[in-house]
């Protein structure tokens, strides 16, 4: 069988490669050897977010009685929450057969083996292609003492399977995933605590939205171990066992569950070194600027590469790599400008540049901050925890990154990306009308207290 383009992994970079291959006219066959939609769908975003939906919904019902609202609260049924993710699971599953097959998309459900740079066989077939595009995303990696065992000791997958909910839960690991999970358990009504090894929460932002993060999930009941390790697991009748050093000592503390929640390693397809394709320090697949390899023909997108691990980079990483591969081009893709969600309840969103990103890059930069309780719809809508800030280029006043922790952060940092990625000052922001009322207006009034001239916060006249 003769193709323009053979895809590996069915994830978000890779079937929606293959549907604009073949939206370009090409011939195109896909090779996924579990589900389609890959981790983001069956194991990662949409399930953790289907939880996360049912949390929010959850925490609204305490505030219904506030608005004259009777509602009978009579349990929390979570074995209909996992009901629900499954069925959501299934139902985008079947939209990306859907569409494959609506544009004539082959798709062979096994694993590939590079065999040659324009040869590979899965099962019985040997599909010829002039162009690869390898997306085959990560697998959990778990130190060899922290390995779940899908019992008391568990890896993210396991916790998307859960029937029960559990009473109590350790999260090792305060990273973006770890967080999540710790949030959302904790609104369920599981009593929660994080361990980290590193002094603070979200080692990898900006410290300062990490301290504010943490202050309101600790407000939630959530227990936090920074800067502790973690020693020592063992089981104690239907408990889990922990042994935490912290900088107070050693701690001694059993939960019914515990969720390693680690990194993440490049699943490289079978034959990639064998046909030349070479890895980077982080075993991650070595591409250039336009995601093509050091091997003629073969692009890479996504997890597998060394950038970003988030499900919208790998969705346009894949789109850019098979426009390159099928139109004959080599542009560039731009990844400097990065929109990233921690869905916690309340969530954090950031785009472009921290102010301790912008420092370090070289900037002359400040940090503006709007609360929400200077918006009016954050008081109709009860979600004045947080803030909105920005960074600004001092003297210019450009605009080189958003943060948001609030109430709508995810939906609403997408203006903070077009701000950043097209380069405009809070001149130009003061002159975008925003609707009223709306959690929106946020942005033009942090634009206003950046230019001196706030309106609905007190900023002393100099």
């Amino acid at each position: 069988m003769s193709y323009n383009l053979v895809v590996f992994g069915g994830g978000p970079a890779g079937y929606t490669a293959a549907l604009r291959g073949a939206t370009l006219g090409a011939k195109v066959a896909l090779i996924e050897k579990s589900e389609l939609g890959g981790l983001c769908l069956n194991k990662g975003c949409i399930p953790t977010k289907t939880f996360y939906h049912a949390a929010s919904l959850k925490g609204n019902i305490k505030k219904m009685p506030r608005w004259g609202i009777s509602v009978k609260e009579e349990g929390f049924n979570f074995e209909k929450v996992a009901d629900k993710k499954e069925f959501v699971i299934s139902a985008l599953r079947k939209g990306i057969d859907y569409l494959l097959k609506a544009r004539k998309v082959d798709f062979f459900k096994g694993e590939g083996t590079l065999v040659s740079p324009s040869k590979i066989k899965v099962g019985e077939d040997i599909l010829e292609t002039e162009n690869i595009l390898i997306a085959t995303g990560t697998y959990a990696a778990f130190p060899s003492f922290l390995t779940p065992d899908g019992k008391g000791i568990l890896s993210s997958d396991d916790i998307l399977n859960l029937r029960a909910l559990p009473s109590s839960l350790l999260v090792v690991g305060a990273g973006v995933m770890g967080l999540e999970f710790a949030s959302i358990f904790r609104a369920f009504g599981t009593e929660v605590s994080v361990v980290e090894i590193m002094p603070e929460i979200l080692p990898l932002e900006d410290p300062v939205l990490a301290v504010e993060l943490k202050k309101l999930l600790v407000r939630q009941g959530l227990k936090f171990y920074t800067n502790a390790r973690l020693e020592e697991m063992k089981y104690v009748e239907d408990k889990v066992s922990v042994s935490i050093l912290t900088s107070d000592g050693r701690q001694e503390l059993q939960f019914e569950k515990v969720l390693i929640a680690t990194g993440r390693k490049p699943l490289l397809p079978v034959g990639s070194k064998e046909i030349g394709l070479t890895t980077n320090n982080t075993d991650t697949l070595f591409t250039k600027e336009d995601l093509s390899t050091d091997v003629k023909g073969i692009y890479c997108a996504g997890d597998v590469t060394s950038k970003i691990q988030l499900a919208h980079i790998a969705t346009h990483m894949g789109l850019a790599a098979v426009e390159n591969a099928l139109l004959k081009k080599s542009n560039p893709v731009d990844l400097t400008v990065i929109p990233r969600v921690t869905y916690t309840l309340p969530p954090l969103a950031l785009t472009g540049l921290t102010l301790k990103e912008a420092t370090e890059a070289g900037y002359n930069a400040k940090r503006v901050t709007c609360p929400w309780s200077a918006i009016g719809m954050a008081l109709v809508e009860e979600v004045r925890d947080g803030f909105l800030s920005m960074t600004v280029e001092e003297g210019s006043d450009r605009i080189l990154g958003v943060q948001i922790l609030g109430e709508e952060a995810p939906n609403l940092i997408g203006e903070g990306t077009v701000l950043v990625q097209e380069r405009m000052t809070l001149q130009q922001l003061s002159e975008i009308i925003h609707p009223h009322p709306t959690l929106g207006e946020i942005y033009m009034e942090a634009g206003e207290i950046g230019r001196g001239l706030a309106l609905h916060f007190f900023q002393p006249i100099n």
